[in-house]
This record gives C-alpha cells, structure tokens and sequence, in this order.
C-alpha cells in the first residue's frame, strides 16, 4: 500500500480527521486524499450498492400503496348524481311560532292525611330554533289547605320509550306558598326535540315557621318596549305595614296574550319605609313572543 504524505511538507504525521479528509501535525495543512488501494475502492462500491438497494425497496412500497388507492377508488361509480335537497316551504312566522309551542298536562301531587296538595299547571314547552333550545314554563299552585315550604318540581325529559334522558330540578322564589297561589318556574333544555314527552314530579312539605306575608299594594304596572326584542318593566308598591321591610323579594314575569308564561326575574329590596311608595324598574332582554301582561308577587324574610 502506498505511503500517505502530506501535499505540502511531505510528512508523515498526520491525522484522519474524516473520511479521506486529513491534517499534517508537522505543518498543519489539511487536504483530502481519495484511496488508491482495490480493497478500500470495493468497500465504496458496497456502501453504494446497499443504498441502490434500500432505495429500491422504499420505491416499491410506495408503488404498491399507491396502486391500492387506484383500486379502490376505481370501483365507485362516479356516474351518480347526488339527489338535490328539497327546497323548504317558507312559513308565516306566526304560524311557524304557533307550531313550536306546545300544551303539556297538569300534574299533581296530595298528601291526604295533612291536607298538602300541589299542582304544576299552565304548563308548556317552547322551542327556540335559534338556540336549539327547549324552554318549559308553568306554574306550581298549592291546592291544599297548608303553607308548603319553597316548592319544587323535577322536569323530566323522556324519548319515546319512556325512558329518562334529561332531568332538571326547579325551585320555586318564594320561601313558602301559601293555600290558593300559585308561583311561577321556568327550564332550559338544550339538544331536544320540540315534539319531546315530559314528566313532572312535585315534592310537596309542610312549612312548620310562621308563614306571615307582610300587606303591599301595587300601584303601578307598565310595559314599555325597549330596542330589538327587549321590555323594560315600570312598577310602584306600597308598603301598608308601620314597620320596615328589611329584605323584600319582588318576583316579575311576563305573559303573552295566551296566558303563556314567557319571562321570569328577581328584584331584592332592602329597608323598605313603612307607608311609603317605592318606584322600580326592571329590563327584560331578548324575548321572541310579545308580552302583553306583567305580573308581580313577592316573598318576604326578617
């Protein structure tokens, strides 16, 4: 084999840095020197044949994948034109509003041996397209000859086979009901049907506290119609005791010209003075049915 020296200082002290790429000791050049020896050129070769190789492989199994792909989509029939969709009917929107509310029967539930018997009534299911939305509004009236401590009513919502898919528990905003009233509650369900079937479960207990209801008067009542869909609430009461009203509960909703319950809100009042008129106003936001009532009641704590 022939002696390697440097191109420069002919030296043999050198090291190989890379692969054919060296640098003197003696003088620090550095230079690039090809074998000449049969063995180290065969052993190029190998290298190079077994990437030839590999290359080969890797371009067959892409071949072979890309020929299955034709396959299979060369058994679709492409000829099939797709069916074109039905055009929807354009409806009235009365009439469309009209469809999207439905009646749901009343329900009730009685303990005869204390005279406790309550009803959901009114009850009714709107269906809000925009928000995919099941709105389901009553009311929950003691029919019992006792004060029932703070209703509730469980809305259950059933598929066809009778089988509970959703629940919801609802609370009424007054502390007590007493004997002949009634109060107000609302539901949201959301990924229902309008045509969804309903149940309702009413838990009714006696209230064994005091069930005072200080006197008040309402002495104004309006609905104004605010921008879009909105309605700001204008109202007045009375306080006929002689004595403070330390923490006043005021519960509005609104009605539309079906006796439909549309809207339900809270108003808190502390310190009301005794024989003196508080004025109070309260704003509604989107509401798609028209109000055409306004109603109040309230619920009273020490």
């Amino acid at each position: 084999m022939k002696t390697l020296r440097c191109t420069t200082c002919s030296s043999t002290e050198l090291v190989e840095e890379k692969r054919n790429h060296y640098r003197c000791l003696h003088c620090g050049s550095k230079f690039y020197w090809a074998p000449d020896d049969p063995s180290d050129a065969k052993e190029q070769a190998h290298q190079t044949i077994n990437k030839k190789f590999y290359f080969g492989i890797f371009a067959l199994l892409l071949l072979f994948l890309f020929s299955r792909i034709i396959c299979s989509n060369g058994g679709r029939d492409r000829s099939v034109e797709k069916p074109k969709p039905v055009a929807k009917k354009k409806m009235d929107k009365k009439k469309q509003n009209s469809q999207l509310v439905r009646e749901l029967p009343n329900s009730e539930k009685s303990f005869a041996n204390i005279s406790i018997k309550l009803e959901f009534v009114g009850a009714h299911s709107f269906y809000q397209k925009t928000y995919k939305r099941l709105e389901v509004n009553g009311f929950i009236a003691n029919t019992g000859k006792v004060a029932v401590e703070k209703p509730k009513v469980d809305v259950l919502l059933l598929n066809s086979s009778g089988n509970i898919v959703q629940k919801r528990t609802v609370y009424s905003r007054k502390k007590f009901l007493l004997p002949g009233k009634k109060t107000p509650v609302a539901t949201n369900f959301y990924k229902a049907k309008p045509n969804s079937r309903f149940q309702f479960l009413l838990y009714p207990e006696p209230y064994l506290g005091n069930p005072f209801l200080p006197k008040i008067e309402f002495v104004e009542k309006r609905i104004e119609k605010r921008n879009y869909s909105g309605y700001k609430i204008h109202g007045k009461f009375k306080n006929l005791e002689s004595f403070v009203l330390h923490r006043l509960n005021l519960i509005i909703w609104l009605e539309n010209e079906e006796g439909h319950l549309l809207k339900i809100a809270n108003k808190y009042f502390r310190n009301v003075p005794p024989n003196d008129e508080t004025e109070f106003s309260y704003t509604f936001g989107t509401i798609k049915r028209k109000p055409t009532k306004v109603f109040f009641d309230y619920s009273y704590s020490n």
